[in-house]
């Protein structure tokens, strides 16, 4: 077998992420060095799986990566340092006053990466905004990028749209931002991108024509339901991500307005589930009938809600590098309503959702969120195709 070694500093969460290249597009790898701030083995991991979440997602994520293949390099921190670390920043975390939780970043301030330079990596793989010193560190490497998010450029350009169409203030201009400046030289530099759908991998283009793409489709976190959607007299629809103008969520409250004015016989719900600091959005929830705010869910208590209670998911999106609730959504066979500036509307047919050319066309939606109500045996129709359906 070849000799291949792969540097690899990604979160937690981008482990499958890493396991569906090492399986798919390195095959003949022999060894992948993880570096991680901290050194867990699996006794550990088990125990402290319990008190943290934190730890329950990386334990998952290190079995889909079938942890005997990978590497922790080792960064000299006794076991119950690691166990006092967990549990005091999980603390810390709770009361919003640990401001330093990017261990990706603590990770590049507080080691010198030159010191792995001497075991002549062939690949470096690298997550964005966290990616450039370790690129500059390996030059002769070849760099792999994993972009999680809608690249910076776009989001600039996109954000002048957002801000006509809802007269809001959303950053347009970050050229003098180090981030900014990270981000642009990540995406340069690399060799190779891995982006979550066309659309999302389309945006890195201009910047960088010489690089290969490769796409790579977010697994589902719930288990396949056999258990189909249907409507008796109310629909729940239902809005899931963080409540921001970004995600078209303003224009939903308005879009329901509209649509609670034309049906007023029965209650119709629209459920809103995601984390809010928009003072804006808060206010525009309280004024529109028949909204129902719960907040940030947990993972067990958003699929326990998703399978008892909601009939249709709603994304309004402007732009979404993938959007993992749809994903999500499928697997509870949930119809779904969104826009193509969601990367993962590529992958629906009109069998299981519908799918709306233009994010920011109130009529489109309403028209749509209508027939639903008017309709209501398609949502089941919708259901019973997603029980088959595969992303």
């Amino acid at each position: 077998m070849k000799r291949v070694r792969v540097f690899a500093l990604v979160p937690d969460y981008s482990l499958p992420c890493l396991n569906f290249l090492r399986v798919k597009v390195l095959p003949n790898y022999s060894e992948i060095d993880l570096l991680m701030p901290y050194n867990i083995n699996n006794s550990l991991i088990f125990i402290l799986s319990f008190f943290v979440k934190q730890i329950r997602e990386r334990k998952r994520n290190l079995e889909l990566v079938k942890i005997n293949t990978l590497h922790d390099i080792k960064l000299f921190y006794p076991n119950i340092f690691v166990v006092v670390y967990y549990l005091v920043t999980h603390r810390l975390k709770e009361k919003k006053e640990f401001k330093y939780y990017n261990t990706l970043r603590w990770i590049q301030e507080n080691y010198s990466l030159k010191s792995f330079k001497k075991n002549n990596y062939q690949i470096v793989y690298g997550f964005d905004t966290a990616a450039d010193k370790v690129f500059k560190c390996f030059l002769n490497s070849e760099k792999y990028l994993e972009s999680r998010g809608c690249y910076i450029n776009y989001v600039l350009q996109k954000n002048v749209f957002i801000n006509e169409f809802y007269n809001s203030n959303l950053q347009i201009n970050d050229k003098k931002n180090e981030w900014f400046e990270k981000m642009q030289s990540e995406v340069k530099n690399a060799n190779v991108i891995v982006g979550y759908s066309d659309f999302h991998i389309e945006q890195f283009h201009l910047d960088n024509m010489n690089a290969k793409y490769l796409k790579y489709k977010i697994p589902s976190k719930f288990e396949k339901s056999n258990e189909v959607k249907s409507v008796i007299s109310q629909i729940n629809f239902c809005f899931i991500g963080s409540l921001v103008i970004e995600k078209g969520v303003l224009m939903l409250l308005d879009i329901w307005q509209i649509i609670q004015s034309e049906f007023v016989e029965i209650k119709h719900k629209l459920v809103l589930i995601g984390p809010c600091n928009d003072s804006r959005i808060l206010k525009k929830i309280k004024n529109t009938p028949n909204v129902i705010y719960l907040g940030k869910l947990s993972t067990f208590e958003l699929s326990d809600y998703l399978k008892k209670e909601i009939h249709v998911l709603v994304a309004p999106t402007h732009y979404d590098s993938f959007g993992m609730i749809i994903n999500e959504a499928t697997s509870m066979n949930i119809p779904i309503i969104t826009s193509k500036h969601c990367g993962a509307s590529e992958l629906l047919n009109e069998n299981v959702a519908s799918v709306i050319d233009d994010s920011f066309n109130r009529s489109s939606w309403i028209e749509t969120i209508s027939d639903h109500i008017k309709n209501p045996i398609q949502i089941e129709e919708k259901s019973k195709n997603l029980l088959l359906f595969k992303m």
